[in-house]
């Protein structure tokens, strides 16, 4: 028996029929690479290309939009982050670093260049993100209350200002002293060697504003770069070079710029804070005289006003320490004086307190010497005060 199909429902396995046909036989779709071998036969092409105008033209309808979606892939691959600056800056530098390194590769050498820029992009991009993360933790802003600890905020407020004009001078007068002392030993070391490592040297210094890495690695590259000596023939005209540098570097020699330029602070600033330790030590000394000149006076009780007065010293001057710093962050605008004006009142609060503790040790020793009326409030204030 025949089974009855309607034409409708044939015409429609028909069309069903044809359409897995097309699938199974149709070609299957090739994916677009941004870095294929069109963009490496194109960095050939620059590379033997002459002509400036006709290179540029090469690099931005070819090589560049490479190099920008490959660092963007990276960034987006391995998470690389900027933290004190735009990412797109970074993507940018990145992009501008494989542009400068378009000679250095080597078609001849049967590696895609694919797989070459991809490695220098990642290298580049690890390192640069390693030094910004340390920069930044290195690195705390003035006008950030929480950045500083405490020994900073004291080196801060201690610091000297220097005019920038002044310090640019210094800065020129030690660089050309620096360069001189160099000429010096290059003309005192005999061994051909030696000769070449102060070449470097001198080279090294005028170009410190175009390097790109200043690390003492980077450095020793560079300087093995410039001479053309190894690293073991480089060591050792280095240690030749740092013998004549001990005996005409330092205190009361040829060149003793390092002395007085690097430690010339670093002494200032003991001094000074030698002096203040001084002072603070003198007024509690002459305290404690005062307190021993009471007959009357218990010893627990001249123990225990003298720890007071120690005390208020110490609250009085951290106090005025925080104070300086709030007031340093307090000046750009009125945002500033209404987060940090509380904050300051409280200082100021907590320096008249310790003002108030000090007139009160004041009263109560001069009601000890009542009686003898040997020496007045206001000589009493003006020796514990110092």
């Amino acid at each position: 028996m025949k089974t009855k199909i309607s034409r409708k429902r044939l015409e429609k396995n028909n069309s069903t029929e044809s359409i897995k046909k097309t699938k199974r036989s149709g070609a299957k779709k090739k994916k677009s690479y941004y870095f294929d071998i069109t963009v490496q036969n194109k960095i050939v092409e620059y590379q033997k290309e002459a002509c400036a105008e006709s290179q540029q033209v090469i690099y931005e309808r070819f090589i560049s939009p490479a190099f920008t979606e490959l660092v963007q892939s990276l960034v987006s691959v391995y998470g690389f982050k900027s933290s004190n600056e735009d990412i797109e800056h970074l993507k940018a530098d990145c992009v501008s670093f494989l542009f400068e390194t378009i000679h250095k590769w080597n078609p001849e050498k049967n590696s895609k260049a694919f797989s070459y820029f991809n490695v220098v992009a990642k290298n580049w991009l690890t390192i640069q993100s390693r030094r910004l993360r340390k920069n930044q933790i290195r690195s705390a802003y003035i006008d950030d209350p929480n950045a500083l600890n405490v020994s900073e905020k004291s080196e801060l407020f201690d610091r000297e200002y220097i005019d920038p004009d002044v310090m640019l001078l210094e800065s020129f007068e030690r660089f050309d002293k620096i360069i001189d002392m160099i000429v010096y030993i290059e003309d005192h070391v005999k061994d051909e060697n030696d000769i070449k490592c102060c070449f470097a040297i001198k080279k090294v210094f005028n170009s410190i504003e175009n390097l790109e890495f200043f690390n003492k690695r980077a450095v020793f590259v560079y300087l093995r770069e410039i001479s053309g000596l190894n690293s073991t023939e480089l060591s050792s005209s280095l240690s030749s070079i740092r013998k004549i540098y001990r005996k005409v570097a330092g205190p009361d020699k040829m060149f003793d710029i390092f002395w007085k330029v690097v430690m010339s602070n670093q002494i200032e600033k003991v001094l000074d804070k030698v002096e203040k330790n001084e002072k603070k030590e003198k007024s509690i000394e002459n305290f404690a005289d005062i307190l021993d000149n009471i007959a009357t006076l218990e010893d627990k009780k001249k123990m225990l006003w003298k720890e007071i007065y120690e005390n208020a010293l110490e609250d009085r001057e951290k106090s005025k320490m925080l104070f300086n710093d709030a007031y340093i962050s307090m000046q750009g605008g009125v945002n500033e004086h209404m987060n940090i004006g509380a904050i300051m009142s409280k200082y100021i609060e907590r320096m008249s307190k310790s003002n108030d503790q000090i007139l009160k040790l004041a009263e109560l020793i001069a009601k000890e010497e009542e009686k003898a009326e040997t020496i007045s409030d206001d000589e009493i204030f003006g020796k514990i005060n110092g």
